[in-house]
């Protein structure tokens, strides 16, 4: 099989490139990341196939490799994960694309690859992290508070039972960070293809209508703009949902009242939900999260999780949260994102 010389820039990317012929698969040529990436030579890459260098593994064979190689060829890019073995007998992950082209009069399949052992482990840390907080902390916590709950039964002295209603209180909180974990999980793995034009007065109504049902003693009021669209998933929903069961939650009035103003900024070509209650305010040390760019750390308080999903779901839309002090007493949270124009 006659190589294929490629082209010289290709050796000025820090990227593996790999040309296949476009039939059998066979290796054509390679770039010299691709050299250094996985170990071999030119040479020896010249007298192998895929398989030659795959982990020994079932899903990882030169006839997986020539199936989608010829899915590529035949006009159907491919984009998948590939487990490598070095010649030290050393695994690791790569994602490779596949696309065909043409080089020197020749059709060949060309292969893109990039380590992502590093990313693989993350994402097997955080698999764990999230089995922990939805399975194993909650239950644990119920063992604790099916104990806290018959303490509290039995026992007379005043000053136990608030002891007792102390950690029954702190278990539930507990408990409840395993379905924010789970809420973070699903608010990170949504794509652009789970999006779709949204009517925000829409969305605003159906969960204020779900806020008054759980919370019947709050006075709640819809302003503004009717005919605002924006391109969103349920993240919108549940940011909206986290925002306003915060405001009631942490409010001390007795009848809390919040109302929510829908805008059009067209200078800017964004929509601005804005959400204002009469609560005691926001601490600047929470009200901070939205303006910092650091990693999750400032979750002492009882809200912070819920804090910290809203401007998730925030960014996950290419928006931003900000919050203001409402006056006479108050926050105002401003929930920003792309204006849809076309609608």
């Amino acid at each position: 099989m006659n190589r294929i010389l490629p082209p010289a820039i290709l050796d000025t990317l820090d990227v593996a490139v790999t040309i296949h012929h476009p039939e059998t698969g066979a290796i054509l040529g390679v770039n010299t990341a691709k050299e250094e990436l996985y170990g071999y030579s030119e040479d020896e890459l010249l007298d192998m196939t895929v398989g030659d260098y795959s982990a020994n593994e079932s899903k990882y064979t030169h006839e997986q490799a020539t199936q989608l190689i010829n899915a590529a060829a035949n006009g159907t890019p491919q984009s998948f994960e590939w487990h490598v073995k070095k010649p030290s007998g050393e695994l690791f992950w790569a994602h490779v694309k596949l696309h065909a082209c043409t080089i020197d009069g020749r059709e060949c399949v060309v292969a893109l690859s990039q380590d992502i052992s590093t990313i693989k482990e993350k994402e097997r840390r955080l698999r764990l992290f999230y089995r922990i907080f939805r399975h194993n902390l909650r239950n644990d916590m119920n063992v604790i508070l099916g104990y806290a709950e018959q303490l509290e039964q039995a026992i007379e002295d005043d000053d136990l039972k608030m002891q007792i209603q102390t950690v029954n209180n702190t278990a539930k909180k507990v408990a409840t960070l395993s379905d924010s974990v789970t809420e973070i999980d699903q608010i990170t793995n949504r794509t652009l293809a789970d999006r779709s034009p949204t009517k925000v007065m829409a969305i605003v109504e159906d969960v204020a209508s779900e806020l008054g049902k759980t919370y019947p003693h709050i006075t709640l009021a819809i302003d503004g703009t009717e005919d605002v669209w924006v391109n969103v998933d349920d993240n919108l929903r549940v940011a909206l949902r986290q925002i306003l069961k915060n405001a009631v939650e942490h409010s001390d009035q007795q009848q809390p009242t919040l109302l929510i103003t829908i805008a059009e900024i067209e200078e800017r070509e964004q929509a601005q939900i804005k959400i204002a209650d009469d609560g005691p305010g926001m601490p600047e040390i929470e009200s901070q999260i939205f303006e910092s760019e650091d990693e999750l750390t400032s979750v002492s308080h009882s809200s912070g999780i819920g804090l910290w999903i809203i401007k998730f779901c925030a960014e996950s839309l290419g928006g931003y949260v900000r919050v203001e002090d409402n006056e006479p007493r108050g926050s105002v949270i401003k929930f920003t994102l792309p204006l849809l124009s076309e609608y």
